[in-house]
């Protein structure tokens, strides 16, 4: 062990295999695996049938947000998707009426009811989910237990669960369309009994009686008659201006209240002629006898005349007292009244009024047209606008096609201005080209490809630089310094034209030669003449290394004892 910690290259190995292995790591991070959602938020049963039928595929696969997200290979998730659709996974809204196909034998009332009520909502939640902006729908069945007596029955009630795809709401009218296809699939439920609520918690729909609960078509009857007038107007202008030198708009206010109205009209007196009998009665009253046949038709003038008096006893009576003959007869004529009510027919007018839902208070519409073009004298082009006469032409034109009413309150506008060609419109401010750049599909993708290989690459540079490069500095200067100690310079070309590890063991030899030659010199001066002045440089600048670093002699002595060794 002491002899591995001693070797100078074990730390060198170590860095380099160290280096190496997060470059490794980081080209298969490069070019891994790129893992895209295949289903989200599923339950733990259907999370265990999915990820069941991919272990038995073998589609390698991972899970997170604690398992109810189950990730697949970028380019399989279509194919998965299909292939597990086909299997009906995952499942929307729960199990339907195949439930009531795996029912065991003998099970008792209730237990079938149950079922039927989940197999019932489960059917209702597939077809609400197969709506357009619907993503996924639960429905909740309340069904109460049919009773005999009336008091104790009790109505069916819903609720509705939807969850909306991203962006997309429910219209008025198919809120109400989900409400009346529920009732319409469970007996004795009405459709105001049915709550309608998003995966946010708003209430979609309102309760009967809402002063607010329009059905939707108000709007769209709106936009409707708007768009018949805004036709009109364009199949006029059309063959006069052409298609693309006007714009048209209409706005058409409406009035959606309701209102009933009931009047009554009398008129005065008429005269007796021209009026209408109703009824009409007489009335006779008398004391005596009646002079006369006359009176109302009935009983009183059916009455027979009185007894007669003989005529002996009308002779004694007469002389007797005359006078009250006379009275008689006269109390007779007088006593007699005649009364007459006729009653006539009253001349009276009933109207009853319900004013029409969508009545049309007033139009409002804004026409504008473009200049004219034309050719100068030199041939360019040049737009010029319309005469006076030719606009009142257009307004009088447009006032006939959208029947213009003042007392209503129409308004109408008709503006001549040059429209903005296509190149006008399209030119704005002027795009650099890295914004072409970034705003491009395809230079993106290719940007965060090379983003990454950039990212390894300078991760390989930074261990190089503070990693490497430290390490392997000790071990190129001591070549350089036996290269440069005593070796001649014939023998240092040889060396480095050889270079490997027999040039670095011949460059030691000599310098342990000339090391040798070098201290019996300085041992015994006075013996003989001295070298060259090749030599005393060398020594000089072995000395100096020594004084300026001498770790790195060191070094280069304890290299050149274990090479020895």
């Amino acid at each position: 062990m002491a002899r591995l910690a001693a070797l100078p290259r074990l730390p060198l190995i170590m860095a380099a295999a160290f280096s190496v292995a997060v470059i490794v790591a980081l080209l298969l991070w490069g070019a891994g695996t790129q893992w895209s959602v295949l289903y989200r938020d599923l339950p733990a049963s259907e999370g265990g049938e999915i990820v069941a039928q991919l272990e038995q595929t073998g589609v390698p696969y991972r899970l997170s947000n604690e398992g109810a997200t189950v990730e697949v290979p970028k380019e399989d998730v279509y194919r998965l998707r299909l292939a597990l659709a086909q299997q009906g996974l995952p499942s929307q809204g729960g199990s339907g009426f195949e439930l009531m196909d795996t029912q065991a034998f003998g099970i008792s009332q209730f237990t079938e009811h149950v079922n039927y009520q989940r197999a019932l909502s489960g059917e209702l939640s597939r077809t609400i989910a197969s709506l357009e902006p619907v993503s996924s729908a639960r429905v909740h069945l309340a069904l109460p237990e049919d009773s005999v007596f009336v008091r104790e029955r009790r109505p069916a009630t819903a609720s509705v669960v939807v969850e909306l795809k991203g962006g997309q709401q429910l219209k008025a009218r198919q809120i109400q369309a989900i409400q009346h296809l529920v009732a319409g699939s469970v007996q004795g439920l009405a459709s105001e009994d049915i709550t309608v609520v998003d995966q946010d918690g708003n209430p979609l729909s309102r309760p009967a009686g809402d002063a607010l609960n329009l059905d939707g078509s108000a709007l769209e009857y709106a936009q409707a008659l708007e768009r018949s007038y805004q036709s009109r107007i364009n199949a006029l202008l059309t063959p006069l201006v052409g298609r693309d030198n006007f714009r048209a708009e209409v706005s058409a206010q409406l009035d959606f209240s309701h209102a009933e109205e009931t009047e009554e009209h009398y008129t005065p007196n008429q005269q007796p002629g021209s009026a209408a009998v109703r009824s009409e009665q007489l009335n006779n009253t008398g004391a005596g006898e009646m002079l006369g046949i006359g009176g109302v038709p009935g009983a009183l003038s059916n009455t027979p005349p009185g007894i007669a008096a003989s005529p002996i006893n009308a002779d004694d009576a007469a002389n007797a007292d005359g006078s009250t003959q006379t009275d008689d007869a006269a109390s007779g004529l007088s006593n007699y009244q005649r009364s007459s009510t006729i009653n006539y027919e009253v001349n009276k007018r009933v109207r009853h009024t319900r004013a029409r839902l969508g009545r049309l208070d007033n139009l409002s519409v804004a026409v504008v047209i473009n200049h004219r073009r034309s050719m100068d004298s030199d041939g360019n082009p040049i737009s010029e606008p319309l005469a006076d006469d030719q606009l009142a032409q257009i307004d009088s034109l447009v006032r006939e096609a959208m029947g213009f009413n003042a007392e209503r309150g129409d308004s109408l506008s008709v503006i001549n201005a040059p429209f903005m060609t296509a190149e006008q419109q399209n030119a704005g401010p002027p795009q650099q080209w890295w914004e072409k750049w970034l705003n491009n599909p395809e230079m993106q993708a290719l940007a965060i490809e090379l983003g990454r290989y950039l990212i390894i690459g300078f991760i390989a540079w930074l261990l190089y630089r503070k990693l490497l490069r430290p390490l392997l500095q000790p071990l190129l200067r001591p070549q350089e310094a036996y290269q440069t100690i005593g070796q001649p310079p014939g023998t240092q070309a040889a060396g480095s034209a050889a270079g490997g590890i027999a040039g670095m063991e011949s460059g030691l030899a000599t310098a342990n030669g000339e090391l040798g030659s070098m201290m019996a010199s300085q041992a015994a001066p006075a013996s003989g003449p001295r070298t060259p002045t090749t030599y005393q440089q060398n020594l000089k600048d072995a000395r100096d290394m020594a004084r300026d670093d001498p770790r790195m002699v060191a070094m280069i002595l304890k290299n050149w004892m274990s090479h020895h060794e």
